[in-house]
């Protein structure tokens, strides 16, 4: 899961918009659909993950090694089925409008020989199949707070061009990418053939609205506080999100959150000197975001998706005072809680 990504979404979303994996019983049974603790109702999410920049920070994991990208291309060029990309379209999207989406094209031009005779030539532009470089995924996300499971079914989902577009003359002009939706899948999450293509894939979500992510039902506040009493109040186990077979300590886990305690002298009404012990809680405000660990599954047929939670990390971020007086930005995962 090579993710964190970041633009103006707005404007882009105005734009747009066999090995089957063993079944875990258990995991199966503790998903309940119809029970939701992030909302009172459905959270719809669209979110833009991009698999192949390398610009993300080193804690996101990208998932381009395994050529996903590449595969749902081809299967696509080869004559799976995929749609238009207007929303709520499900017209078959013609193989020459997918080549055209995605750069390619056929162009008859005439040439002068040595003689001074015309003759047409014909110009294949290939596909760039190495400029598609995101997917776009809408999705429904629920969450059950009693055992920690969260699920995500993938509604649709469609890969991106991003690509430097050229001028008239035939220069590229390198100030501004240009991000094209190429086509779209329409999901079946009950498909039977899925095949696993990643694992432990970590996509970075953002909880602001600077980032190319929208959410619509999700309570923010609600849900950084499951992530923060997990191991507070709870006094579940945590890991070391770089070493997930490090387990954390409370007192560890508790201070990567903003826990501490300071023992401070306080006069008293009678005037009598006491120490008394404060306790800083956790500030929700101070998390942004959240990692998520998944397991990334592919029905080659139909090119159905589907996202496997099996951890889930919070994103802190802090302001910190430096020797010099000056304030910076401090990013970090205090913790992985394993699903």
């Amino acid at each position: 899961m090579n993710r964190i990504y970041l633009l103006a979404l707005s404007s882009f979303l105005l734009f747009s918009c066999t090995q089957t994996p063993e079944t875990d019983t258990k995991s199966e049974e503790k998903i309940n659909t119809e029970h939701n603790d992030l909302v009172s109702a459905e959270v719809v999410v669209k979110d833009y993950i991009n698999l192949v920049t390398n610009d993300n920070p080193n804690w996101v994991k990208s998932a381009v090694d395994n050529k996903l990208i590449e595969t749902i291309i081809n299967k696509a060029l080869d004559g799976t089925k995929v749609y238009s990309i207007d929303d709520g379209d499900t017209a078959i999207m013609p193989l020459s409008e997918i080549q055209s989406y995605m750069g390619g094209s056929i162009d008859t031009i005439e040439v002068e020989n040595e003689t001074g005779e015309i003759s047409e030539v014909i110009m294949v532009n290939k596909p760039k199949i190495s400029e598609v470089e995101a997917l776009f995924f809408k999705e429904n996300w629920s969450f059950n707070a009693e055992n920690f499971s969260f699920k995500k079914d993938i509604k649709e989902y469609l890969p991106v061009r991003e690509y430097y577009k050229e001028t008239e003359n035939g220069i590229v002009d390198s100030s501004q990418k240009v991000k094209r939706l190429v086509f779209k899948i329409i999901n079946d999450n009950n498909s039977k053939d899925f095949e696993k293509v990643a694992e432990n894939v970590t996509t970075a979500f953002y909880f602001n609205a600077e980032t190319p992510s929208s959410i619509n039902g999700l309570d923010v506040n609600r849900f950084v506080n499951y992530l923060i009493n997990y191991t507070y109040i709870d006094k579940k186990d945590v890991y070391d999100f770089y070493d997930e077979s490090t387990k954390l300590s409370y007192n560890d886990a508790s201070a990567s959150i903003g826990v501490s305690t300071d023992t401070l002298e306080v006069e008293l009404d009678s005037g009598n000197i006491e120490m008394m012990e404060f306790i800083t809680e956790p500030d929700a405000q101070e998390f942004i975001g959240v990692i998520f660990v998944e397991n990334w599954y592919l029905d080659k047929k139909t090119l159905s998706f589907k996202k496997e939670v099996i951890g889930l990390a919070p994103i802190r971020q802090t302001q910190v005072l430096d020797p010099a007086g000056e304030y910076y930005t401090r990013t970090k995962i205090p913790y992985l809680i394993k699903l």
